[in-house]
C-alpha cells in the first residue's frame, strides 16, 4: 500500500481529561429553514459517502514502494483509474474512519462494517455566504465501532466525539454541496456532543483572525483576518482566494513534489 501522505500543519485537541465547558457560540437562525435541515442531512449524508468510498475502493492489501516491480505499479496505477481519488486522501480528513487497525496483523485493514453502521455524523451548524452557494459547516462524528475478532478496540465513551469543518459550494439552491475539508482545527476525542462542537465553534468564531493559515497551497504568510462569521469572512478569507485556473484555495493542496493540485474526493450526490 502506497500513501503519499500530505503533511498539513494542523491543531488536533485531544480531550484527555476534563476540560471546562467552552461557551456557546450564537449563530444566526438560517432565513429558509426547509433548506437549511436539507442542506444539514445532505452535507452529513455526504461525509458519510466519501468515507465510505474510502473503505470500498482504497486498496489496503497491496504495499506498494519507490522500489517495487514495475508491474505491481502499474497494476495499482490501473486499479485506481477505475476509483478515482481512493488512493490517497491529502488532507487524512475521512480516510482514517475508513479503517480498522489489525491487530494480528500489525496493520490498518479495510474495515468490515459499512460506514454508516460505523458513525453517526450532524451537521451542527452552517454559516452561508450571501447568495448560499459557499457555506462553512461544522460536523460532529460519533464514532459507533462494532468489534470485531483481531481488530483493535473502538474508543471508550469518553473520547467518541470528533467535531470538524467543512466548506461547502454549490452550483445552484437546487444542487447538492461539494465539501471540503477545513483542517485548521480540530476536536478530537472528546467525551460529550456540545463539548466537542463548542470548542470548535470557538475557535472559528473568535480565535481564527490573526492566526496563520494552514496548508502549503497557500504562498508566503497569509493570515486570516476575519472569524467565521464576520460580514467579510467569505469575501476576505485567503480560503476564498482563487488560482488562475478559477479553484478556490480550499479545494486545492500541494503535493509532496510541490505540485497543485485539486482534491479528487468522491463527489456528493
Amino acid at each position: 500500500m502506497y500513501k503519499g501522505l500530505i503533511i498539513l500543519i494542523f491543531l488536533s485537541l485531544i480531550n484527555c481529561c476534563a476540560k471546562k465547558e467552552p461557551a456557546k457560540v450564537v449563530i444566526d437562525a438560517p432565513k429558509d429553514k426547509i433548506m437549511f435541515e436539507k442542506d444539514k442531512k445532505q452535507i452529513a449524508d455526504c461525509f458519510i459517502d466519501k468515507v465510505e468510498y474510502f473503505r470500498k475502493y482504497h486498496d489496503y492489501e497491496t504495499d506498494v514502494y519507490v522500489n517495487s516491480p514495475d508491474n505491481i505499479k502499474k497494476e495499482q496505477e490501473e486499479y485506481y483509474s477505475k476509483y478515482i481519488g481512493a488512493d490517497i486522501d491529502p488532507a487524512n480528513f475521512f480516510e482514517p474512519y475508513a479503517n480498522r487497525f489489525n491487530i494480528k496483523r500489525d496493520r490498518y485493514v479495510t474495515s468490515p462494517f459499512p460506514t454508516i453502521d460505523q458513525l453517526e455524523v450532524t451537521t451542527d451548524a452552517i454559516v452561508y455566504n450571501e447568495d448560499e452557494l459557499i457555506c462553512f459547516a461544522f460536523l460532529v462524528i460519533k464514532g459507533r465501532y462494532s468489534h470485531a475478532k483481531d481488530l483493535e478496540e473502538a474508543r471508550d465513551k469518553a473520547r467518541e466525539y470528533d467535531a470538524r469543518a467543512v466548506i461547502g459550494l454549490r452550483q445552484t439552491k437546487e444542487t447538492p454541496f461539494e465539501i471540503y475539508p477545513v483542517t485548521k482545527f480540530s476536536a478530537i476525542g472528546y467525551e460529550a456532543y456540545n463539548t466537542a462542537v463548542e470548542q470548535m465553534k470557538m475557535l472559528y468564531f473568535t480565535k481564527l483572525k490573526g492566526d496563520y493559515t494552514e496548508g502549503t497551497q497557500y504562498a508566503g504568510k497569509n493570515t486570516f483576518n476575519s472569524n467565521v462569521g464576520d460580514k467579510d469572512f467569505f469575501k476576505k478569507s485567503p480560503y476564498f482566494k482563487k488560482t488562475k485556473e478559477g479553484l478556490y484555495y480550499f479545494q486545492i493542496y500541494k503535493d509532496l513534489k510541490g505540485n497543485i493540485k485539486e482534491y479528487q474526493y468522491q463527489k456528493c450526490n
